[in-house]
């Protein structure tokens, strides 16, 4: 998913992900989620200003890494590992159940 997750509120993401752990087989399936994943601390301007746009835009926002960890796991999904270039806008999420 490219940019999917950070157009949803917490809890559309939820049912979103709930839906998608019904169809997972376990050991097989992943999802990747490709978005924005802010840093927990000194994060950059633009991840900042582009959160703010997305809350004022669509109820929704730009997760930190550990706001990424607590909606997933919130889930009963697990995150394999979380991938960036550092200062980059884009990380990937890699779950399995």
């Amino acid at each position: 998913m490219r940019s999917v997750m950070h157009d949803w509120a917490d809890d559309q993401c939820r049912n979103i992900l709930g839906h998608l752990k019904d169809a997972m087989e376990p050991g097989y399936s992943k999802i990747l989620i490709s978005d924005c994943v802010r840093a927990d601390e000194y994060a950059a301007w633009q991840h900042l200003s582009l959160d703010l746009f997305m809350m004022a835009l669509a109820s929704s926002q730009e997760r930190t890494e550990s706001e990424w960890r607590e909606l997933i796991e919130g889930c009963v999904l697990k995150i394999a590992g979380i991938y960036n270039k550092g200062e980059g806008n884009e990380g990937l999420i890699e779950v399995v159940i």
